[in-house]
């Protein structure tokens, strides 16, 4: 959960997760950070070393599958994070969730973002859009 006050932004996590409190006067700026899932390649790695081992052909196709949809894994969907530029020079990023580009955890990021830069920058706080993609 996002809250944005005069003095402060903070977000609170997961259960019992400590909140993350930003003085509105320490930041320097916002942006919205979205970048492939790369993790997803991970299994797609693991699944290519079983590949090279040279399995039976039934083995391999089905190998060759699963390492292209982890391919698609990482490539069709983006992990969406609250990037933070302190005053200090510190860069903070908060998680804001992880999905295709027309999914509904996308619009409501997309959604979030477009509320908050907008209020954020009301109180003096500069933006930098994303990339667009």
């Amino acid at each position: 959960m996002i809250r944005l006050s005069q003095r402060r932004l903070e977000w609170v996590g997961g259960r019992g997760g400590e909140p993350l409190i930003v003085k509105i006067e320490d930041l320097r700026c916002v942006s919205l950070a979205e970048r492939p899932v790369w993790e997803a390649l991970l299994v797609g790695i693991l699944l290519a070393g079983g590949f090279a081992l040279g399995p039976p052909w039934a083995i391999r196709l089905l190998l060759g599958g699963l390492i292209l949809l982890s391919l698609i894994a990482c490539f069709a969907q983006k992990r969406y994070a609250l990037r933070l530029q302190l005053r200090s020079g510190q860069v903070l990023e908060v998680a804001l969730g992880t999905g295709t580009k027309r999914a509904a955890q996308t619009e409501r990021v997309r959604s979030v973002w477009a509320t908050l830069s907008t209020e954020l920058r009301s109180l003096g706080v500069a933006r930098l859009e994303p990339p667009t993609t």
